[in-house]
């Protein structure tokens, strides 16, 4: 085998380990973003959980409340309608 033979050869290879290398710089820079977003839908996801726990405490106090109101019985003629009515 010739020295310029393994000379081109040694450059072929170095030219794709390069190549490599950069497509899996780019493949860990993919990764890493995908983390970071992951990471934010979780926190979102926490914030969410979180005002629907939330929520559903002020539902059920709200709840509490108007249930302390009575109605009567039968139906109360307003003041209003009381007037307007001929």
């Amino acid at each position: 085998m010739r020295a310029d033979t393994v000379a081109e050869r040694v450059a072929t290879i170095a030219t794709a380990s390069r190549d490599q290398s950069n497509a899996l710089a780019e493949v860990n820079a993919s990764v890493n973003e995908m983390d970071q977003m992951t990471q934010r839908n979780a926190a979102m996801v926490e914030e969410t959980n979180a005002a629907t726990r939330q929520r559903a405490d002020e539902a059920e106090t709200l709840m509490e409340i108007v249930g302390q109101f009575r109605l009567p019985d039968h139906p109360v003629r307003s003041r209003v309608q009381g007037d307007y009515a001929a």
